[in-house]
This record gives structure tokens, sequence and C-alpha cells, in this order.
């Protein structure tokens, strides 16, 4: 029922993005949401941040984010910080790579350690509202959360969201 939704809506939000432009400087402030999808944890949380640096033709921007996820034998809370830089940057799009660093709360004793980087794309669907796609993958180190060993478990993610700039 859901996947029919699917393709009308992001055709709605690519033709969105063709009918504005946006006017995003340096020192501007980011509020946002988003969802994650990982091969060992599904959540989503909220992002805070500012525009480091802006030109008309590169755009690099750090981001703060609070996240929750939930896996197969429990949940956890993570704390993280985004670096995103390079790319293109144009009225209406935003492509970009990340670089991504977090500590990760378990309930354990020790709390575990995250590290991803990939890319991403944002739609700007008026002068002030994007929505924004970033995949790539990481690895992360915990003790016995979410797979039978511990030590070092890699993933891939995808994490579709939606920005406020300010």
């Amino acid at each position: 029922m859901k996947r029919k939704y699917c393709i009308p809506v992001t055709l709605l939000l690519l033709s969105l993005s063709f009918c504005f432009g946006n006017d995003i400087e340096s020192g501007d402030f980011i509020l946002g949401s988003r969802v994650e999808v990982e091969r060992i944890r599904n959540g989503g949380g909220g992002e805070i941040g500012f525009v480091i640096f802006g030109s008309p033709g590169v755009r690099s921007l750090i981001v703060f984010q609070v996240s929750g996820y939930g896996g197969a034998s429990g949940g956890m809370g993570e704390l993280a910080a985004k670096l995103t830089f390079g790319g293109v940057s144009q009225e209406r799009y935003y492509t970009y790579g990340l670089l991504r660093g977090g500590v990760c709360f378990t309930g354990e004793p020790h709390p575990a350690w995250d590290l991803s980087g990939g890319g991403g794309f944002e739609l700007f669907f008026s002068p002030r509202n994007s929505f924004y796609l970033e995949m790539g993958g990481g690895v992360n180190w915990f003790e016995s959360m979410f797979e039978e060993e511990e030590g070092f478990g890699g993933y891939a993610f995808v994490s579709p969201g939606f920005r406020y700039y300010f």
C-alpha cells in the first residue's frame, strides 16, 4: 500500500525543486529531521547545525545529530557530529560528501563508537526548505549489542530527511 505513494511523492518533490532557488549563506542555521536505515539498526533523529562555508558554487555544513535506534536485541541513543564538504551547490540542489563520527549509548557499561562516510544530495522545494538523501557506510565498535561477538561491525546506510535553513 505504501509503495504506491513513493514514486508520486518523489516526483512531486523533484518538480517542486525546480520551482524555487535558494538563498543559503555562510552562518545560516540548520534544523532538520531524518530517518536512517542501516544493516544492523534502524532509527531516526534530529539535527541542528550551521553553514560554515557558502559560496555560489561550493557549500560546507557542520551538523550535530541526536538519534535513537532499535535493533534485534535492544536500542541505543547516539550523539554525533557530521561535516559535509565539496560537491556542487546550485540554486535548486546541492551534492556533497560527508564524514560523521559519534558515540552511542546502549545501556552497557562502555559506550559504542561510530564512524561513517558517504555522499548525499539536497533538493530545495522552497528557498529555505529542502529534502535530502544520504548514502554511505561506516564502522562501529560495540560490546555485543547487535551482534554475537565483540569488536568492529561494518554497515551501509540510507538516510532521507528534511532541513530548514534560518
